[in-house]
């Protein structure tokens, strides 16, 4: 069961960490190669910005649910091998008591008569 937590606390601290790499390289890349323009009020203004929390939540609202959707797909995967794994067993099982059966039932070969 610890175990269990420890994976679930590192793969948060992973979602988090990579939330906010991803935010703070969309931020710099905005504020380095934003436009400028002129503005006759106010001189050099911003042609576009953005706020380094809004890029933060901008980037969480993407990986958060794409993270979720990866975990519950290769849960399902998962389950589905699983399912075609003992459907498999128990086919191979129902094939080995019906040659048994078949084996027991036939004492001795009678060859065809020519």
């Amino acid at each position: 069961m610890e175990n269990k937590k420890l994976i679930f606390l590192a793969a948060i601290l992973a979602a988090a960490i990579n939330v906010f790499a991803v935010g703070t390289l969309i931020y710099f890349a905005v504020d380095i190669f934003a436009l400028y323009s002129e503005n006759q009020f106010t001189g050099r203004m911003r042609s576009f910005d953005v706020d380094y929390w809004n890029a933060i939540g901008g980037s969480a609202v993407i990986i958060i649910p794409a993270r979720l959707v990866t975990a519950f797909t290769r849960k399902m995967k998962r389950m589905e091998i699983d399912q075609l794994a003992t459907d498999a067993s128990d086919n191979i099982s129902s094939i080995i008591e019906e040659l048994e059966r078949s084996f027991r039932n036939s004492n001795k070969w009678d060859p065809p008569k020519i």
